[in-house]
């Protein structure tokens, strides 16, 4: 199944599946990814990752991805979310596990994946460097009130989120605290790192600084979700040149995993959620208006 077919399935499975079947599906999908990846060929034939997409979680990196594995030189890997470099432990098998996970390719081509939680776990930049350090990194970022809204709706959708929006934003300092020092061990603290994550995963300064001291700025892109759905097209090829690969325009570009908010937000909800995040969306906000020193001075930047 190519990642076109498979961004297909899952994007009809999660609008038409009903909420307690995918809770039986879930499960499932790991030991599927597995049996895919050991079934690429040889270890010896697998290459490592040239670029990662890092996120931001619901700013477009399913429709950014799925587009450039339409590129005849970008293979797509056995599934778009790896996840492998989210913490140490998941990476326990280093190069060589990770290899197992993405398709032989011949010189004039290269893979990569697209993980949107990668952004935001501390330990992921340093594990992403130790195994691939010459690795080109893409971080889509959209404006950090939005992100979080649209996080709220997706937690609610899967099923993790119960409270109302104003509630749920007011209690996630009160449920990330103890998560982070047992995120690595613990799944009830990694899955409220996944799900409650909504103001915490906006404040792009501290994300990206694990990123920029590891690899060096000019690996490093940086792309406006909202300048990407706009102007798809001319952000497409400013990737593939950032990426090294030969411009391959697509003839028609829809977006991918799209989403509707099940309910109103709220006047309450999303003043708390501005104001929480004043400094961010200020920094945010200077970048998109051409600012380039707002994140990194000598990141190449799509604005």
């Amino acid at each position: 199944m190519s990642l076109l077919e498979e961004s297909t399935v899952v994007n009809w499975v999660r609008k038409n599946v009903p909420q307690n079947l995918k809770n039986y599906i879930r499960p499932l999908v790991g030991p599927v990814i597995g049996t895919a990846a050991r079934l690429q060929g040889p270890l010896s034939q697998r290459p490592l990752p040239h670029f990662l997409i890092i996120g931001s979680q619901k700013a477009g990196t399913t429709s950014l991805f799925s587009w450039l594995c339409q590129h005849p030189q970008i293979i797509a890997p056995v599934s778009k979310e790896l996840g492998y470099l989210e913490t140490p432990r998941k990476a326990k098998k280093g190069a060589d596990g990770y290899r197992l996970f993405f398709r032989p390719i011949t010189d004039r081509q290269i893979t990569g994946e697209a993980t949107p939680s990668y952004i935001f776990f501390p330990d992921t930049a340093a594990t992403a460097h130790q195994i691939c350090p010459d690795l080109k990194i893409i971080a889509l970022l959209r404006h950090p009130k939005d992100r979080a809204i649209s996080h709220y709706f997706h937690s609610k959708r899967m099923g993790a989120e119960n409270e109302d929006m104003l509630r749920a934003f007011e209690l996630e300092d009160e449920r990330l605290a103890p998560a982070y020092d047992n995120y690595a061990d613990d799944k009830s603290s990694l899955h409220a790192l996944r799900h409650f994550s909504y103001a915490a995963r906006g404040r792009y300064t501290d994300l990206l600084a694990p990123w920029f001291t590891r690899f060096s700025p000019s690996n490093v892109m940086l792309v406006r979700s909202e300048h990407m759905f706009a102007h798809p097209q001319d952000v497409l090829a400013q990737v593939q040149r950032f990426l090294g690969v030969e411009g391959e325009p697509m003839d028609s570009i829809q977006p991918k995993m799209t989403g509707t908010y099940d309910s109103p937000t709220t006047a309450d909800a999303q003043t708390f959620i501005a104001e929480k995040l004043s400094n961010d969306i200020k920094t945010y906000e200077a970048w998109c208006a051409g600012d380039s020193a707002a994140y990194a001075s000598e990141a190449k930047s799509v604005i």
